[in-house]
């Protein structure tokens, strides 16, 4: 065959549904940039903990209080257009992002083990010297593991489970989603975790042979993610778990089978739900009632506003 024919054939297979991955990529990419450092809620206090995972770091110091750690003011100062209608990220400019000038005292961080630990701690390994750089670098990870995790589930799950994957992200990830998920908020990892294990649990049962086993494996991707990064989700993970169980539930041998995976999956979410030190954070979060400190950064009222998130 030669080359022209080949390409003729290639293309003419193609539809329109093939390029959604890039035009996600696309789309989450310009509002990982499009967003300042210090846009999404919470936006210190979540930085301020990656940097203080796994250890610290030379922008996190322990200090005698357990509660507290010496952070670099820049985390705090990425915020200086919150709550200012007619002000911009470029104040950011005039009082300067480096990680290396100003310290404080702060409690406005994961120190007491409110939030679980994966999320942070897989973000640590892209946090460097450069804020900006480290936050970007995050985010597009971050949308890099949705559109990652939602191609691999199309490409495995059964055909008439494709238009409840496409549909499905579409309806909720418009707006608030598309912002979130290529951001440094641990909900980025609570949307495409929930989703991930809920789709590919659905393929679990209704799928055979290795591609089985592939699902089998997103769904436990799904809920570490999910449940590794909020304890709320955690709750969320085990919703979706539960409701693609009955969804597909019959009295057959092979699906008693299949449902041991399932069950497993909730000894892990409960396993992760119980490592945050707020197990409450689990109900109260649905609300957005739970304060994530205010010392050192933005005024207890923000920070208990901007919880849920």
């Amino acid at each position: 065959m030669k080359p022209g024919q080949w390409l003729r054939r290639l293309f003419g297979r193609l539809r329109w549904i093939h390029a959604a991955p890039l035009l996600a990529v696309l789309t989450l990419t310009a509002w990982a940039f499009a967003s300042p450092v210090g846009a999404a809620p919470d936006d210190d206090y979540h930085l301020v903990s990656t940097w203080c995972a796994l250890g610290g770091s030379d922008a996190c110091a322990p200090v005698d209080d357990p509660a507290m750690r010496k952070v670099s003011t820049a985390f705090e100062a990425s915020r200086c257009y919150a709550l200012e209608s007619g002000m911009s990220a470029a104040c950011q400019e005039d009082v300067g992002l480096a990680l290396n000038g100003a310290t404080q005292e702060t409690n406005r961080g994961n120190f007491q083990n409110k939030y679980p630990d994966v999320f942070y701690g897989t973000m640590r390994m892209f946090a460097g010297n450069d804020l900006v750089r480290s936050a970007i670098v995050m985010r597009l990870v971050n949308l890099a593991l949705f559109v990652g995790l939602a191609t691999a589930l199309a490409a495995l799950m059964p055909a008439s489970r494709r238009q409840t994957l496409l549909w499905g992200w579409l309806v909720t990830l418009v707006p608030l989603g598309i912002f979130l998920i290529p951001s440094n908020n641990p909900s980025s990892w609570a949307i495409t975790g929930v989703g991930t294990a809920f789709l590919a649990l659905l393929g679990w049962f209704e799928s055979h042979g290795r591609r089985r086993w592939a699902l089998g494996a997103l769904y436990v991707v799904g809920i570490i993610m999910a449940a590794g990064a909020r304890s709320d989700a955690a709750i969320y993970a085990a919703g979706a778990t539960l409701v693609a169980s009955l969804v597909t539930a019959d009295r057959q041998r092979e699906w008693l089978l299949r449902s041991i995976l399932p069950i497993a999956g909730l000894a892990v979410i409960a396993l992760l739900f119980a490592t945050t030190s707020q197990a409450d954070l689990g109900t109260q979060g649905f609300t957005g009632a739970v304060s994530t400190g205010g010392t050192g950064g933005v005024d207890g009222a923000t920070a208990e506003a901007n919880g849920g998130l």
